[in-house]
């Protein structure tokens, strides 16, 4: 719903501000969520993980064949060039509020993996050998296994609920309550 990369233009090719781009978002937003809403849908949105300023695909190889020092300094390189907390929150903040927002009105549910992908400081990038992303903003397979218990956590809320739901409208119940 979104479109963060690359900037819009109207039909005849004036650039959208990006004030009006999140006011576009916004409302997309809320025609999504009140659509599904409609329909009786429980919706989670989860939010953008971390992007970071550089491309790790393109800073791993380099590092790992010591363009940067080598081993000794890969951690210092890999927690200098990766994204700030403080950065990725204000990256991410106009956004953020207008999900929570929306979010809040119509009811879905917000899964956040920052505390997933950063420590109180930085947004680690990856390990002394190892990428979390493969670029700047898409996590691969060792970054997505860090965020795996957020969906525990959200799957096993879903089930939760879904089983409570299912208690209260089960057809034994309703056939009991008629005796």
């Amino acid at each position: 719903l979104y479109a963060r990369y690359g900037d819009l233009i109207t039909e005849s090719g004036i650039p959208v501000s990006k004030h009006d781009q999140l006011k576009i978002f916004r409302t997309a937003l809320e025609d999504t969520l009140q659509a599904y809403r409609r329909l009786g849908v429980r919706v989670h949105i989860v939010l953008q993980v971390p992007e970071q300023h550089i491309r790790v695909d393109w800073f791993y190889p380099r590092a790992l064949r010591g363009e940067f020092g080598g081993a000794p300094t890969m951690d210092r390189e890999v927690r200098a060039r990766s994204i700030s907390v403080v950065d990725h929150t204000e990256m991410q903040r106009e956004v953020r509020e207008v999900i929570r927002r929306a979010a809040d009105e119509y009811g879905a549910e917000v899964v956040d993996l920052d505390s997933y992908l950063c420590d109180a400081a930085i947004c680690p990038m990856g390990t002394n050998t190892h990428p979390y992303y493969v670029d700047s903003h898409h996590l691969n397979v060792r970054g997505a296994m860090r965020v795996i218990p957020a969906f525990d956590d959200l799957f096993a809320r879903i089930k939760a609920r879904d089983r409570r739901t299912a208690l209260v409208y089960s057809p034994r119940f309703a056939d009991a309550s008629k005796r």
